[in-house]
């Protein structure tokens, strides 16, 4: 938040003014104390200098779509074999992860 409100050429005041809260609560979120903040504060911080957040859930140092996709990778694994036993050749669909 930091760099953006530097390019824009604010001040801590004039985002806290743009964004209704506390010049204190935007030395906090520059410190990384978001912990200290609720997360309505943090997306009106943010959409005050036209940017945005998403919120990642994690399971077990994992994204929650890996489980899902895990159910996934299973059903088609299954059907690839099916389809195989009955002549059909399979070829897998390349993707990158991000990760």
């Amino acid at each position: 938040m930091r760099v953006l409100r530097v390019r824009l050429g604010w001040r801590q005041i004039d985002l806290a003014a743009r964004a209704g809260v506390s010049q204190g609560a935007i030395s906090l979120v520059e410190r990384g104390h978001l912990d200290r903040m609720s997360l309505r504060a943090i997306r009106r911080l943010l959409g005050a200098i036209d940017a945005s957040t998403e919120l990642v859930v994690r399971w077990r140092a994992g994204d929650v779509e890996r489980v899902l996709d895990e159910g996934h990778a299973r059903l088609a694994s299954d059907i690839a074999r099916r389809v195989t036993a009955d002549g059909w050749e399979v070829v897998p669909e390349v993707s990158y992860s991000r990760y």
